[in-house]
Order: structure tokens, then C-alpha cells, then sequence
């Protein structure tokens, strides 16, 4: 089984600092790090996103404060304890129940 170079001898062609092509450039172009004079500013549908993605946000919010308050009410423990208060007063009832019938 013979097996074939994947690796050719083709070079990537690049600008030179001169502005002519040359396959001999060996790095990349000085990258332009001047800041824009101006700011960036939304057009048409981004705005419309942003918008959007805005009344999202303040919608989850209000849902979560409706949902889950944070008023210090009953909490899910302050529930439970209470659900086993009542059972525990039920179990109670019940044994007297047994108790009564096994007197008569």
C-alpha cells in the first residue's frame, strides 16, 4: 500500500508591506487600532431586537417577583412543617379511635 502525501508545496499568497503580492510575506498585515471617531449605532431591525429583547427581560422579572416573592411569607418549609403538624394530629385521632373500639 502506497501512500500519498497530503502536504503539497503550495505556499499562500499574501500583500507585502509594499502592496504587491509576494509569496514570500511571512506575516500578517499591521492590524488598525485606531478607535472609531463615532459610535455605533442601532439601524431599523436592531433596534427593533433590542426592543424586543428589553420587554423579554422586564417580563421574566415580573414574572419571577410574582412567582417567587421575596416577602418572607410562608416558605415551602414553614408548608411542610405545618403538613406534618396536621398528619401528626391525625395519627393522634386515629389511635384513640382504635383505643375506644377496643375498649367497648
Amino acid at each position: 500500500v502506497t501512500h500519498e502525501s497530503v502536504v503539497s508545496d503550495a505556499e499562500w499568497v499574501c500583500k507585502s508591506a509594499n502592496g504587491r503580492l509576494s509569496s514570500t510575506a511571512s506575516e500578517w498585515p499591521a492590524f488598525n487600532t485606531k478607535p472609531r471617531s463615532y459610535p455605533y449605532s442601532l439601524v431599523g431591525d436592531e433596534e427593533a431586537i433590542v426592543a424586543v429583547l428589553h420587554l423579554q427581560h422586564n417580563a421574566i422579572d415580573a414574572c419571577q417577583k410574582f412567582l417567587a416573592p421575596d416577602d418572607g411569607s410562608d416558605s415551602d418549609e414553614d408548608v411542610i412543617e405545618d403538613e406534618d403538624e396536621d398528619e401528626d394530629e391525625g395519627d393522634d385521632e386515629s389511635v384513640k379511635n382504635c383505643d375506644e373500639e377496643s375498649e367497648e
